[in-house]
């Protein structure tokens, strides 16, 4: 079974994943929470959420994530501060309706600059239907 991660572990690995790979660290405030806080009822057990505010920037993590193997929260954690280094972009479409891409093509690229992009990935999709009480794979 992997380690619980407490708060503080999540702290210290944002600071490994900031000053490994991004050009600026950013202040940025790092905490668990339920999937069900994050995406208002909907069971995805991935669940991870991002915010910039006047107060600061937001992570907070799924808690099932505690099971995942450190190279998978690290994954979730540098996806989430890419969102702060990689703006997100207003399309509009010919009918004049409007929509927000949150992962174009610049993040993709940058996303893959991860060392362990497809072995997380490969986990996540292998665990995704992992509920509160489930014991996660290897």
């Amino acid at each position: 079974m992997t380690k619980t991660r407490t708060t503080a572990d999540l702290k210290r690995l944002l600071a490994h994943v900031q000053r490994r790979y991004f050009p600026r660290v950013l202040n940025i405030h790092i905490s668990w929470g339920t999937p069900e806080q994050l995406t208002d009822g909907i069971d995805w057990p991935w669940a991870v959420s991002s915010w910039a505010h006047p107060d600061g920037r937001f992570i907070v993590l799924s808690d099932r994530l505690k099971r995942a193997p450190r190279y998978v929260v690290m994954y979730a954690v540098f996806h989430e501060v890419l969102h702060f280094h990689v703006a997100s972009r207003k399309v509009t479409r010919r009918d004049g309706t409007t929509y927000w891409v949150h992962h174009p093509r610049a993040f993709v690229l940058a996303e893959h600059a991860f060392e362990y992009f497809k072995s997380a990935a490969r986990w996540m999709r292998s665990n995704e239907n992992l509920s509160a009480g489930d014991e996660a794979a290897a």
